[in-house]
């Protein structure tokens, strides 16, 4: 069953005190993210949280379970999902508990001076030491449709 999307805005509503918090569609259900650090999911309308220790100690009895099947257990946030002073706190100590994300890398392909297509090709495989195709047309295709 996947989430209602008035219990997602209520929760990152509720965690707008922890920082810039955002939700993302994610299969069917949402990642939430503090700061652009990935931190818990909200599947089938509950609130999981990813297990760190300083999260454990800070919620004292902790309530593990998996968001779906076949998922590794994490922290689960029921009773105190309306008190968001205390759920700001416990997703600052889960934030700066995790490690920081990994930098993506970005691929980059030179534009070279050339807007014909055929020649950009022969360009880019230059640059990147491969064989320029020595007879590479474009073609545009027709498409006919029927009424």
């Amino acid at each position: 069953m996947a989430s209602d999307q008035n219990f997602v805005d209520f929760v990152v509503e509720q965690l707008q005190p922890a920082g810039e918090i955002f939700a993302k569609k994610m299969f069917g259900e949402y990642g939430l993210y503090a700061d652009g650090t990935f931190f818990g999911v909200i599947c089938d309308n509950k609130l999981f949280v990813k297990p760190t220790e300083a999260g454990c100690e800070y919620i004292g009895q902790v309530v593990e379970a998996p968001p779906y099947s076949g998922a590794k257990d994490s922290f689960l946030i029921e009773d105190k999902i309306e008190d968001s002073a205390w759920l700001s706190e416990l997703v600052r100590i889960t934030v700066v508990a995790l490690p920081s994300p990994k930098p993506k890398n970005k691929v980059v392909i030179p534009v070279f001076g050339s807007k014909c297509p055929e020649t950009r090709i022969n360009d880019l495989l230059l640059h990147f030491s491969m064989r320029p195709v020595a007879k590479y047309r474009w073609k545009k295709s027709t498409f006919k449709t029927s009424l």
